[in-house]
């Protein structure tokens, strides 16, 4: 996740269950690809992260979507 997120220049934010076997934990990710909030594994918990949608470019996701990545 953290590299789709840098790789596209993106939030990125996932959510998961409370479970015993899962690969990954509750997480925010910015644009640069750095882990900004996440939550304990296998235990239920809220995270809460400040997110600046300036940052978010979109380099790369513009490929796909250039509508919503317009030059500033």
């Amino acid at each position: 996740m953290a590299c789709r997120a840098g790789e596209n220049h993106v939030w990125s934010a996932s959510a998961n269950f409370a479970l015993p076997v899962q690969e990954c934990a509750t997480s925010v990710v910015s644009p640069e690809g750095e882990c900004v909030a996440a939550g304990p594994l296998h235990r239920e918990a809220l995270v809460v992260a400040d997110v600046d949608p300036a940052v978010a470019t979109g380099f790369l996701a513009r490929r796909f979507a250039p509508e919503r990545y317009r030059d500033a």
